[in-house]
């Protein structure tokens, strides 16, 4: 991420060699003034014949069976009611990060230090490299989250960048997302390579500008399955036209588990037309099998696209996931497909001062129960209007806006249901 002000300090060794450390402190803090839901989620009383309870799910089940001896309630036996509005509070980001290079830049390092919500518990991450000639980098360590040679465009983080920090819902971003708002097992992630996370070592080789290859291996633990998980990249650069890039995600592979074969995602962002932006990635993690299963994965496809003319801009992505399904030897089941999209127009109405307003939809369907079944098919949408205050955005932003949302999961009395919020975030950087 960018830092707008970075603080200069010069170390001098015992050798006399001279590190000159950037040094850049965030603080992010967000807050909902109100927050509530139309969904079925609290209980009421076990049935007519009983008294009303109010008290909780675990207080009435204990009730029922000193009533109807063996009794004991589930959740279709409950009458269900909304919950009270609330108010929510999030510090996401405590920060202070450093990085340092020796003079003629053949040694250098980084560690952060990030504590949790307020009072919550600290952590660290560093990394430390060495490049003896230019063409090679290798280093030792972890990034602490941020992912080393990503390839995702504005498809991931970049589509609501700081917004998505404090006030705006970036889940189907990340990873597997079935915690996520949309209750769907789909993600941008599928389709764009986010970067390397795990701790380890990486080693960059650049035999001319324009190509880099990446080597990134995960050490700690048993060699064979440490080797196995290395993550391989070759991005090629174009001037004036975009940049192309190919990365392959080692797993385990062990004959008697599912979900541990490799991934392979390409990539190519276009920047040959002024003002616009063009991300499209492919993804597709390997079919497995294991104790007579089978598990074809899907094909994701994304695209991501980013457009500004003076104070207007906008912003879409789009991600299918298809082709997937999971069977035995008696039969095979399509596991259907899942549909993503999110747009943000924004217009700059002064110098310190962008509105916003956020959309998106996300369906599931086709997916087979069995040979001659198929289940209901997910939507899920939200709309969030916000606007962004700020005499720079990277350095010093104020954040505000409404979210009105609605998952495809269900309530305590299966019926979809809408959540709303009021959330308001700052971010401060120096």
């Amino acid at each position: 991420m960018k830092k707008l002000v970075a603080i200069s300090v010069v170390f001098a060794l015992v050798a006399g060699v001279a590190f000159a450390a950037d040094v850049g402190v965030e603080v992010f803090g967000n807050i909902e003034l109100i927050n509530g839901s139309t969904g079925k989620t609290e209980p009421v009383y076990a049935s007519s014949e009983y008294e009303p309870h109010t008290s909780s799910w675990q207080k009435i089940n204990n009730i029922v069976p000193t009533l109807i001896p063996g009794m004991s309630l589930k959740d279709s036996d409950l009458a269900w009611d909304t919950k009270r509005p609330g108010t929510g509070f999030g510090n996401g980001r405590t920060r202070i990060s450093a990085s340092a290079q020796n003079d003629d830049g053949t040694f250098g390092g980084w560690a952060r230090f990030q504590a949790g919500s307020y009072g919550g518990t600290v952590n660290a991450w560093g990394n430390v490299w060495w490049k003896p000639i230019e063409q090679v980098k290798f280093q030792i360590g972890s990034n602490g989250g941020d992912g080393e040679f990503g390839l995702d465009g504005v498809a991931r983080w970049g589509f609501y960048q700081l917004a998505g920090e404090v006030i705006v819902k970036p889940d189907n971003a990340w990873g597997a997302a079935s915690w996520a708002w949309t209750g769907l097992d789909g993600s941008f992630s599928d389709a764009f390579y986010g970067g390397w996370n795990a701790p380890g070592a990486l080693l960059t080789i650049t035999p001319m500008d324009a190509l880099a290859i990446n080597l990134a291996i995960p050490f700690g633990g048993a060699a064979e399955d440490v080797y196995k998980q290395a993550t391989l990249q070759v991005t090629y650069a174009i001037d004036n036209i975009g940049k192309f890039g190919i990365t392959f995600i080692g797993d385990t592979m062990n004959s008697d588990k599912l979900n541990d074969m490799p991934t392979t995602l390409a990539y190519f962002g276009l920047t040959a037309i002024e003002n616009l932006g063009l991300d499209f990635g492919i993804g597709y993690k390997f079919p497995d099998s294991a104790n007579g299963l089978t598990y074809s994965n899907p094909l994701a496809i994304g695209v991501g696209v980013s457009f500004n003319a003076d104070a207007f801009g906008i912003k879409a992505r789009l991600l299918g996931e298809f082709l997937g399904s999971r069977g035995s030897s008696d039969a095979t089941l399509s596991s259907g497909f899942t549909v993503l999209f999110d747009v943000l127009p924004s217009y700059a109405v002064s110098d310190t001062m962008t509105v916003y307003f956020s959309a998106g939809l996300g369906y599931n369907g086709g997916v087979q129960i069995s040979t001659d079944k198929t289940a209901d098919s997910k939507l899920a949408w939200h709309v969030e209007p916000y606007v962004c205050i700020t005499p720079s955005y990277w350095s010093n932003s104020f954040f505000a806006g409404i979210r009105i949302e609605s998952s495809a999961n269900k309530d305590k009395s299966d019926n979809t249901f809408i959540n709303w919020s009021v959330p308001i975030g700052i971010t401060v950087s120096f």
